[in-house]
């Protein structure tokens, strides 16, 4: 087993992940264990007047990660989780947020405390990332439904030209039973793209659990699939190119093609 993660916020200081040097060291020493290849640094950003954090700091602190993470062994690169609140559409023309590994995907997430709200909010929002060139990487799908999984809104964001990705300790049943069913469900329906850690620290619920995960999701995708999950998709993301979705029933609507 092999993994490559392109979700995680094991970058110290910039967001509720790892708060210290030390710690971001522990969460490599993880990525070591769990045969963690590569690594897409991801912390949060959201566009709003009262963000504190430059771009210019956060680069350089990715940088940061990005040299520790070779005395690991493990290649990484830069990227955010980018949350798509009413004020997203401002850096667009600014070309603020990075995208993973300097490809056009964009790891994208909507709040999970909230409810996800009228289909013109969400599916608006991602129809202009599309329409500004970018291809939208939804974070944790499985997390956006407190109760019963809207699998035909889900499907339609694929046909629009989104990929999905599940987190691995959700996988596993740390965040609930709930989220656990979704996710496995998903995995079921083959409405994902992308096992990832979402890791926050060292240890705990929001930790790294790859090889556990992976471990799961072969009961239900077998062998092929799950390397593509957790290795060959992530590898074309750090490529720039197209993914693998034979497996999953990927189909693109007529009007994204046009």
């Amino acid at each position: 087993m092999r993994f490559i993660d392109i979700h995680n916020h094991m970058c110290w200081g910039l967001d509720d992940g790892s708060q210290s040097l030390e710690e971001t060291n522990k969460c490599l020493q993880s990525c070591v264990k769990e045969h963690i290849e590569r690594v897409i640094f991801t912390p949060h950003y959201c566009e709003r007047e009262d963000t504190v954090m430059s771009m210019t700091f956060m680069k350089h602190r990715l940088q940061e990660c990005i040299d520790l993470a070779k005395q690991y062994g493990i290649q990484g690169y830069c990227g955010c989780e980018f949350l798509l609140n009413t004020d997203f559409a401002k850096s667009l023309p600014k070309k603020q947020m990075l995208t993973l590994a300097g490809s056009d995907y964009v790891l994208c997430e909507f709040s999970c405390r909230n409810e996800l709200g009228d289909e013109f909010m969400v599916e608006e929002r991602l129809y202009e990332l599309i329409l500004a060139g970018y291809v939208p990487i939804i974070a944790h799908i499985e997390r956006y439904f407190p109760q019963k999984l809207d699998i035909e809104r889900i499907q339609r964001w694929v046909e629009l030209g989104c990929y999905l990705q599940i987190n691995a300790s959700s996988i596993c049943g740390c965040f609930g039973k709930t989220c656990q069913k979704h996710a496995k469900k998903l995995l079921h329906r083959n409405l994902c793209h992308f096992i990832a850690s979402d890791a926050h620290h060292d240890a705990g619920r929001r930790q790294m659990m790859f090889q556990a995960a992976y471990k799961e999701a072969l009961k239900i995708c077998g062998e092929d699939v799950c390397d593509c999950l957790c290795y060959r998709n992530p590898l074309h993301v750090v490529h720039h190119e197209e993914l693998e979705t034979d497996y999953f029933g990927h189909k693109k609507s007529r009007f994204f093609h046009l």
